[in-house]
């Protein structure tokens, strides 16, 4: 009994020390890039830091379409989109009241972070550069994401009363989380061979379906030439049949003629 009270209080400080450095990660994250890879990688690398819950648009403009239908709680944008610069979407973000205290995680390359405001790197929004690790990910969430949370108290410790077997697992997924250390350029690889196998694929599909195109019209072909040839036989024989028969009347009246 002594250890299970051990371990319960073990799992709810773990919890505690995590809900106050760390964020939640049942978090939407609402991830802005018109690239789509972009998007895989980003995405791949949260999942593997725990994060499930992902919203993908490929444009400033549906971002902020979905911003106001959907609840999100963090958005990561890409620096340079097509219909709108992720800096403008930021200040279409922060103009919006309604909008204004959502965190914004913003990517750009190596050249490009130069060039970011300092206005920016606030509470609520920071920057991250190209390539990154997830960690670096993570670590950018936690800085404009942290919320300061009371600790548990005595009463909610109370409360949470998980068994044996709980309480073990969530050890030993703090513990895998912790040794997890994926960077972005081994989630492109992963990515990009996936994109490549697809591409196969397609262009199997794309030969199949050209063979199969030029057989229907080779058979369609083969169908025409007989049915020409059957006309042509049919037409040879009922010009002979009224060839023969216009014989047979000359040849008769030419008979009684002479008779």
């Amino acid at each position: 009994m002594a250890q299970l009270k051990l371990l319960v209080s073990l799992v709810l400080f773990i919890e505690v020390i995590m809900s106050v450095s760390g964020v939640s990660k049942e978090m939407k994250i609402l991830l802005v890039d018109d690239f789509e890879v972009m998007r895989r990688i980003l995405r791949s690398s949260l999942k593997k830091e725990g994060f499930n819950h992902f919203v993908e648009v490929s444009g400033a403009e549906e971002a902020l379409e979905t911003l106001k239908k959907d609840t999100i709680d963090l958005v990561i944008a890409d620096w340079h989109m097509p219909d709108m610069p992720g800096l403008d979407l930021l200040e279409a973000i922060r103009s919006d009241e309604s909008l204004a205290k959502i965190p914004f995680l913003m990517v750009a390359t190596m050249d490009d972070v130069e060039h970011v405001p300092a206005s920016l790197n606030t509470v609520k929004s920071a920057c991250v550069a190209k390539p990154f690790s997830s960690e670096d990910l993570v670590k950018k969430i936690k800085k404009i994401c942290k919320k300061s949370k009371k600790r548990t108290t005595s009463k909610q410790a109370a409360a949470k009363k998980p068994t044996a077997k709980k309480a073990a697992s969530k050890i030993t997924t703090t513990k895998k989380a912790a040794a997890k250390k994926t960077t972005s350029e081994e989630i492109a690889e992963e990515v990009v061979e996936e994109t490549n196998t697809e591409k196969v694929t397609a262009k199997k599909a794309s030969k199949q379906k050209v063979a199969a195109k030029k057989t229907t019209k080779k058979a369609t072909t083969k169908r025409k030439t007989r049915k020409s040839a059957a006309k042509s036989t049919t037409k040879k024989a009922a010009s002979k049949k009224k060839s023969t028969a216009k014989k047979k009347t000359t040849r008769k009246k030419k008979s009684q003629s002479e008779d």
